[in-house]
């Protein structure tokens, strides 16, 4: 016959931070749901304040939970626009490195080419290869 032990398992870890998240908006939502329900309860209660009191604790809660909220829609905002711009970082860069493997084509390819080519009247390159290098340099 095995026995059952109550509580928590030995195994057991910390709930997750997407449960304890859940947990808390469930509490903090109770919360907000509650108070109103609280507030209109105390119009009978004969201690002076107890009313205005709930209230304006209930206009603070209220205003922190938007303030949570905008808090939240910030940094998603700000996740995404970081993302942006390391793809646009990472496209800069390698518009860059490409202009420069496009400055050494034509250094160290492309010019000798065209200079031999110049300094001799009659062109020792065949003339489809000429061409490329002429239409290639009007390009860089």
């Amino acid at each position: 016959m095995s026995s059952f032990k109550f509580g928590k398992k030995a195994n057991s870890s910390q709930p997750s931070s997407s449960q304890s998240l859940s947990s808390r908006d469930t509490a903090w939502n109770s919360l907000l749901s509650t108070l109103p329900i609280v507030e209109q309860s105390l119009g009978g209660v004969p201690v002076p304040g107890v009313k205005v009191a709930v209230g304006g604790l209930l206009e603070v809660l209220k205003g922190l939970d938007v303030r949570e909220r905008f808090s939240s829609l910030l940094y998603q905002a700000l996740t995404q626009l970081f993302g942006a711009y390391k793809t646009t970082h990472s496209t800069a860069k390698t518009v860059t490195e490409l202009c420069e493997h496009v400055k050494t084509l034509k250094n160290a390819v492309l010019g000798p080419i065209q200079e031999c080519s110049s300094a001799n009247s009659g062109s020792t390159l065949p003339p489809e290869l000429d061409q490329v290098v002429k239409t290639l340099t009007s390009y860089v």
